[in-house]
């Protein structure tokens, strides 16, 4: 259920003011760097890091990592990549978010999110968001998969 702090409309308002604020970078760096993840290549198309750290966060490393993978239902990977820009004001002011690398295999047509976190709870509380509803429409039935594991220090 959700909370006042994380309606789709404030959270829209609060993403844009991160984006229109200079608190969101970017990274062009890794554009079409090969990664691995999960012993399975990827391609990273896109990434973003919140540049702010809160000053209740003591140490700014991240506790949790959020992988999820899936298919698009419709739509090329082209399309979908593009597609994939509007949710990012949803995304990037969810409480406890650091950073997100978008991941996308030639090979097996399979998209990846790889999260940063400040907590694990965060990471979990984002399962359950907005953002996992639509994905899960849009997603081929039985495609979306995720995992959540402790950050390595």
């Amino acid at each position: 259920m959700p909370t006042k702090k994380n309606l789709p409309p404030l959270l829209i308002i609060r993403g844009l003011f991160l984006l229109l604020t200079g608190k969101l970078t970017f990274q062009t760096k890794f554009k079409n760097k090969y990664v691995k993840v999960d012993d399975k290549t990827f391609t990273v198309f896109r990434k973003v890091l919140l540049n702010t750290i809160p000053s209740n966060l003591k140490d700014p490393k991240p506790k949790a990592i959020l992988k999820i993978f899936f298919k698009f239902n419709r739509f090329s990977p082209a399309t979908n990549k593009i597609l994939s820009l509007i949710p990012i004001p949803l995304i990037v002011s969810q409480i406890g978010f650091i950073s997100k690398t978008w991941l996308f295999s030639e090979e097996t047509g399979v998209f990846c999110g790889l999260y940063e976190w400040e907590t694990t709870e965060a990471a979990k509380n984002y399962i359950k968001s907005y953002v996992i509803k639509l994905m899960e429409k849009r997603s081929l039935p039985g495609s979306l998969k995720y995992k959540i594991t402790k950050s390595p220090d």
